[in-house]
């Protein structure tokens, strides 16, 4: 059983988390984002508790391997308090460290125990990865994967280098064989898509296909601890919790405070009423045009009205690192649990982070989880975080007016949801309007209104989608019809 506590940002979480460790009798592993929180908390400690015994292991604090040393620190450690990043802790798992029983587990901020792989290759290369692999039977559509016996120590010749092959240069395969080979993990490849495979003739091929397959943490690492507590706020609405929800774990709720900030003299800016995506950030939808004859995209204008809108005052601002070019104030892109900028009270966030179509059917072959689920937590949760590093968490500012400006009406609707007692503004600029009102007259193309139409009319009648296919009817509404209603797949 995992607990966890989504009260909502900036109420206090990590911090009453601290105490409770400054004052605990046991051992507990601590661990965060980034090196720079892992710094802060550590200060943080020491000042709570004075005489604690804390251990700091990130990149920055050791000579060597940072993997090895935590290794090491977890084997020998007399340390009250070790505090780690979620990289760190992530890289030892493949080490094969056990020994936890000893130790709490605290994880600041939602963490990923699963990895989504998406091999697009020749059935030649399949029939050579396959050459190295067991398929067992783990339920009725997913095969789990394991080394061959004798295969082992040839598979860990090729990632290493020692050994050549060509296969094994590709990034995507020796992640996949590494965690295949990993005793910490479980890898699953659904049988559709091996089966897909097998039925190939090689003599007609004429295009890869793509395999998929997904790692996720063995229920029994975890197990080892005495406990294990994740702090995150909205947890039960992030990827990381959908996955291992499919995947079997179980969560007891231990939230210690509320989900919402009644705080007032909040204003919600927002933009367009569509939703904000990678294919409009970047003009790369090749069958509309988000950019206007100056080359400028919605982004740019954006900018330009909220900068025209705080004028002097302090800001900070969220965005794809390609355009922080843009902005003339601090670019704040990794916001989790950061208190740098308490004092200031206005944000500007234009990121768009959303997974490419590959990964998407990865994680939904594999676990379950669809495009709309990813979406919303690499779009709107992180725009909700970056948000409350603001002046919005401090208590002692809290007549101070806010000012947040974020692109489209999602983000704006769950800021209101987490700021109930905000007043949210539609702001109309002509050039954006322009971008916006000419892409409403691209004609869809005939076979997306065919495909909609027919998946629609089963899900309706109660007809269950297989994933591959719901995956797809997911794709065309968020590209296609993005104020529409996705209808469930139930």
């Amino acid at each position: 059983m995992l607990d966890y506590d989504q009260t909502r940002a900036g109420f206090g979480k990590s911090y009453t988390q601290l105490k409770r460790l400054a004052q605990s009798k046991r051992q507990t592993i601590h661990l965060v984002p980034s090196i720079d929180l892992a710094k802060e908390q550590q200060k943080l400690l020491q000042l709570l508790n004075p005489h604690l015994s804390v251990k700091v292991i990130h990149g920055d604090s050791v000579t060597g391997s940072t993997t090895h040393a935590f290794c090491n620190e977890i084997m020998q450690s007399s340390a009250s308090v070790i505090i780690s990043t979620h990289a760190t802790f992530k890289l030892a798992l493949f080490r094969g460290l056990s020994m936890f029983n000893e130790y709490d587990l605290s994880i600041d901020e939602s963490m990923s125990f699963h990895k989504a792989h998406a091999l697009s290759i020749y059935k030649s290369s399949f029939d050579l990865i396959t050459s190295y692999l067991n398929f067992v039977s783990a339920d009725e559509s997913r095969y789990s994967v394991t080394v061959k016996n004798g295969k082992r120590t040839q598979v860990e010749a090729l990632l290493a280098g020692s050994e050549h092959d060509d296969l094994f240069e590709a990034s995507n395969i020796k992640d996949f064989f590494t965690f295949v080979l990993s005793a910490s993990h479980t890898t699953y490849i659904p049988k559709f898509r091996l089966e897909n495979f097998i039925s190939i003739d090689e003599a007609l091929e004429k295009r890869t296909t793509l395999l998929t397959a997904g790692s996720i943490i063995n229920a029994s690492v975890l197990e080892q601890f005495n406990s294990v507590k994740i702090l995150s706020a909205d947890f039960t609405l992030s990827e990381s919790y959908y996955v291992m929800k499919n995947a079997g774990f179980t969560f007891n709720d231990v939230s210690m405070g509320p989900v919402v900030n009644e705080r007032e003299n909040v204003f919600i800016h927002y933009y367009i009423d569509e939703n904000w995506t990678a294919a409009k950030r970047d003009n790369s939808d090749p069958n509309k045009n988000w950019f206007n004859n100056r080359g400028h995209g919605i982004q740019h204008y954006v900018i330009q009205d909220a900068m025209s809108k705080i004028g002097n005052a302090r800001a900070i601002a969220n965005c794809n690192s390609k355009y922080e070019y843009l902005f003339s104030i601090p670019v704040v892109n990794t916001p989790h649990g950061l208190n740098d900028f308490d004092t200031v009270a206005n944000a500007i966030c234009v990121s768009s982070a959303n997974a490419d179509s590959s990964e998407i059917h990865a994680l939904n072959d594999v676990f379950g989880v669809n495009r709309a689920e990813i979406d919303f937590e690499r779009n709107v949760m992180s725009c909700n975080q970056f948000c409350n590093r603001t002046i919005i968490r401090n208590r002692d500012m809290s007549d101070i007016r806010v000012d947040l400006f974020v692109v489209d009406k999602r983000r704006a609707d769950y800021l209101k949801a987490k700021f109930p007692n905000a007043t949210v503004v539609r702001e109309s600029v002509q050039q954006i309007e322009s971008i916006v009102e000419r892409n409403r007259s691209t004609v869809i193309p005939r076979a997306v209104v065919k495909t909609r139409s027919y998946k629609e009319s089963q899900l309706k009648s109660g007809i269950r989608l297989k994933p591959r296919s719901y995956s797809q009817y997911v794709d065309i509404m968020n590209t296609y019809y993005s104020q529409d209603t996705i209808i469930a797949n139930n």
